[in-house]
């Protein structure tokens, strides 16, 4: 039996960063490094829309989002996205014994 999804953690205008991630380089090329240092950065924006992109088996929850400094918004799945609000704290949780 399938199941709508309509339950959204976020709202349109919710202001939302990207979950923090352990990002390794270990490239040993001057200018990749550089390209991964540009690339690495945390980005923080607002959500403009809201969507459900379904397949055969399952619904999966999308946010458009307008990240800060960028005039066109990209879509994200859910999960790898957090609210502005918790994101010290998901970065404490995932760096914890890592320094």
């Amino acid at each position: 039996m399938s199941r709508q999804v309509t339950d959204f953690r976020f709202k349109v205008g919710d202001r939302v960063a990207e979950k923090p991630m352990v990002r390794i380089n270990i490239s040993t090329n001057p200018e990749a490094a550089k390209k991964f240092a540009a690339n690495s950065k945390q980005r923080i924006g607002t959500v403009t829309g809201l969507l459900i992109k379904k397949n055969k088996r399952q619904s999966r929850k999308f946010l458009e989002v307008l990240w800060d400094g960028h005039q066109v918004a990209s879509e994200h799945e859910q999960m790898r996205i957090c609210l502005l609000s918790e994101l010290n704290n998901l970065a404490k949780e995932l760096f914890a014994g890592h320094a």
